[in-house]
């Protein structure tokens, strides 16, 4: 550390907020707040084992505790969601080892001694995104007289104190750190050729560093924008490189940027597949503002008159993701978030619902939840599919006895498989009644089937730790069956010697 970390706690030793200097770099201020978080113990008072969900830098996750007197141990089981760096990109996170360990102080005020070990691994639709392997080991020392922090005066007035997930870096903040040197003095024709190149590498590493190029580059000279457009007409730009060109126009921003996508949207020079994802890119602007609603109601507006189904649709879905942004204030996402119930409401045939719906989770509100609900009941599959989906997006998935009933009762394979996947994302509510009904589920010959047993896993496995009729169920599952997924899966949650 260069400069001082400061964070505060609550009295369960929660780290609550974290400080920093302004002039601190966003990269550093990043590192801290995910080695804080991923160090942070949270105890409970007279417990020994207990069941959480927590969140770090990369997304919501399950984990056991247990403590005895002042040791503390805590065992991730699964990331239930994942932060992404696009709300377009789907990705998942698995936790190979997820274990950390501490040692209370005397006054119970924190730690004396905190070690972590993580690894995970983050998949997105084209593959592996990240793996990293992390360690932490803190110790609590008298700092040394020659250290810079020993005599240091702290200026609490000179800190900038936020909540403690609310540090890491923006989208409107991404690659605005150090510019690349020499970048404003080369041609287009060489960053796009080195643009096109490390994005070929198939590497995700250098995918970033090719967005970050073209990122800063557009946003060095308005004519740099003018010039990537012109390119996308004329045929010379990379087929393969094309969506990335649109994701670092949506981070890049700016006016140049704004009046671009806008026009594109309507430019016959373009590629059906670009004027689309000019949309899509338009909303989702790292610095979007509140006229860009009506904008893109008129865009849906005139593809309506026209005929245009694609451009509709696409706007429509447009929406929910601006009712998403961050940048609009709260007086438009919630004008967004009441046009899409609207025209949930007036929707009549399926396409038009599940559209309506996949706004609705492209928004993400929780307060639109009670509009999807009654679509769960549809007799259409598609329907209680995108229902279920905008709910999980939501956050704001039915009751757990509810979801096993249905996981019985469903008739679509597609819709069961999504309830299956979000039992595990439901666990808030997870008493004993639905632990019992659910090993009896995995017991069930009429419930021997793949989708519905990974979901009885996913929910059961988290708390086997704790509850030993859970932890039996798995083991007993795990040696009467031959399915080589039910098997992975079990493993996941019950430790190998006991599954032999």
């Amino acid at each position: 550390l260069k400069t001082p970390l400061l964070f505060k706690i609550d009295s369960a030793c929660q780290v609550t907020k974290i400080g920093f200097q302004p002039k601190t770099p966003p990269a550093a201020v990043l590192e801290h707040q995910m080695a804080l978080m991923m160090s942070q113990l949270v105890v409970r008072k007279n417990e020994t084992a207990w069941t959480v969900s927590e969140t770090d830098t990369l997304g919501r996750y399950k984990a056991a505790y247990r403590r005895r007197d002042r040791d503390v141990t805590r065992n991730k089981s699964e990331y239930v969601a994942v932060k992404r760096p696009n709300p377009r990109l789907k990705m998942t996170a698995r936790i190979e080892k997820g274990t950390s360990s501490g040692r209370l102080k005397d006054n119970g005020r924190w730690y004396q001694r905190v070690n972590v070990t993580d690894h995970v691994i983050v998949s997105a639709t084209a593959g592996t995104f990240a793996d990293v392997e992390t360690t932490i080991d803190i110790d609590a020392v008298a700092p040394p007289k020659d250290h810079p922090f020993f005599s240091m005066a702290l200026d609490l007035g000179a800190y900038r104190f936020v909540d403690a997930h609310e540090v890491a870096q923006s989208k409107r903040k991404r690659f605005a750190g150090q510019g690349i040197p020499g970048l404003g003095q080369r041609d287009f024709k060489s960053v796009m050729t080195e643009f096109g190149a490390l994005l070929n590498s198939g590497d995700n590493g250098l995918r970033e560093k090719a967005l970050k190029l073209l990122v800063q580059y557009l946003r060095l000279d308005p004519t740099h924008v003018a010039e990537l457009m012109d390119s996308l007409r004329d045929g010379r730009f990379p087929t393969h490189a094309q969506s990335a060109a649109f994701l670092a126009l949506e981070l890049a921003g700016g006016t140049a940027v704004h009046t671009a996508l806008r026009a594109a949207m309507d430019d016959p020079a373009l590629s059906r597949v670009n004027r689309l994802r000019a949309v899509t890119a338009y909303a989702d602007s790292r610095d979007a503002t509140d006229g860009f609603l009506q904008e893109l109601v008129k865009i849906e507006s005139r593809a309506a008159g026209a005929g245009d189904g694609d451009m509709q649709r696409s706007t429509h879905l447009a929406l929910g993701t601006l009712g998403g942004n961050d940048s609009l204030s709260k007086e438009a996402r919630a004008e967004v978030r009441d046009l899409l119930t609207k025209r949930l409401e007036q929707a009549s045939d399926v396409t038009d619902i599940t559209t309506s719906l996949a706004a609705l989770s492209n928004q993400g509100d929780g307060r639109s939840a009670d509009v999807v609900k009654p679509y769960l009941d549809s007799e259409h599959p598609a329907v209680r599919n995108a229902a279920y989906g905008a709910l999980q997006q939501m956050e704001q998935l039915p009751p757990t006895e509810e979801m096993l009933d249905d996981l019985v009762t469903e008739t679509s394979p597609g819709v069961q498989k999504r309830i299956a996947e979000s039992l595990g994302k439901n666990r808030d509510d997870l008493g004993e009644s639905n632990i019992e009904k659910a090993i009896a589920m995995m017991l069930d010959p009429r419930t021997q089937n793949e989708v519905i047993l990974v979901g009885l896993i996913d929910l059961l496995g988290p708390v086997s730790a704790q509850n030993g009729q859970a932890r039996q169920a798995l083991v007993s599952l795990f040696r009467r069956t031959r399915n080589v997924t039910i098997i992975q899966r079990i493993g996941r949650y019950v430790p190998a010697q006991e599954l032999q």
